[in-house]
């Protein structure tokens, strides 16, 4: 049920938690305190079930509705545990929140960096491409706040652009530089983020290597040569394989740079992101 590997370029894991994991987890962790009653017995299980019922309760009135301030205190004080995560998730997978209250959800995960969060509640929040829910069209209209932009590209725990990609002289070396994606117009470039499998640049292309003695290795390719190939496995990991070594070199479908790193964002965030990357444009 682990999703924290997401974020990473390749990506190791999944993108989504599995449900049938979740389960068999809450499944287990109720099982160490007997229900008494049908009630969780810990006073901890307890409260977590009065919050994610007043979440729940349909809109509109009625017997445990909340709403409002109610919602984002019951929303505050499950984010701050991996259990009230957890219960979270499973009430999402079970179609019991919704509307306004799923809306508050998706803002109130937005702001938390803890990886119980985005493990648990990434890519269950928004039907859009990579878990994104945010107004586009807000985003696109925006001119956004380039130094803005510029913290959530280098410093934010989600987005992680900068173990990547390099600008202003900084960051990784696994995905283009900026200056050659600020090129795109605003739309193409943010479809790109959204969508990065849609078209791959050939330099950025994933290869599966297989050696001869059955060993597998991944990565894009920074040499091929007659004496050797050299792939990059990670933005700060190179491995060298001799090319009578190799016995198969296989271009990979999709690409390294994961779909979720804008789930839960504003179209403020996004819009700031895209002043950043546009201010990175070299002129011809």
């Amino acid at each position: 049920m682990a999703a924290a590997g997401a974020g990473r370029m390749p990506p190791v894991g999944v993108t989504r938690a599995d449900a049938q994991g979740l389960r068999l987890v809450a499944g287990w962790v109720r099982s160490l305190a007997p229900a008494e009653g049908g009630k969780p017995s810990s006073a901890a299980g307890r409260r977590r079930a009065d919050l994610v019922r007043t979440l729940c309760a349909p809109e509109g009135g009625g017997e445990g509705a909340g709403g409002g301030g109610e919602h984002r205190a019951a929303i505050d004080e499950l984010l701050g545990s991996a259990s009230g995560a957890l219960a979270l998730a499973l009430a999402l997978e079970e179609g019991a929140l919704a509307g306004e209250a799923r809306r508050e959800l998706a803002e109130g995960a937005a702001l938390r960096d803890g990886p119980h969060v985005r493990s648990l509640l990434r890519g269950r929040l928004a039907p859009g491409p990579g878990g994104a829910s945010f107004d586009r069209a807000a985003a696109l209209a925006s001119p956004g706040d380039p130094e803005r932009g510029r913290r959530i590209f280098f410093d934010d725990a989600q987005a992680r652009c900068g173990e990547c990609h390099a600008a202003a002289g900084r960051g990784g070396r696994f995905g283009p530089e900026l200056s050659e994606a600020a090129r795109k117009g605003r739309e193409a470039l943010l479809e790109s983020i959204l969508r990065p499998a849609a078209e791959v640049a050939p330099a950025y292309v994933v290869y599966a290597l297989t050696t001869k003695r059955g060993e597998l290795r991944s990565g894009i390719i920074v040499e091929r040569g007659a004496r050797e190939v050299v792939l990059r496995e990670a933005p700060d990991r190179e491995v060298r394989v001799r090319a009578e070594d190799v016995a198969e070199l296989a271009a990979q479908p999709g690409s390294a740079m994961p779909e979720s790193l804008l789930a839960g964002r504003s179209a403020q965030d996004i819009a700031d992101l895209l002043a950043f990357i546009e201010s990175q444009r070299r002129e011809e």
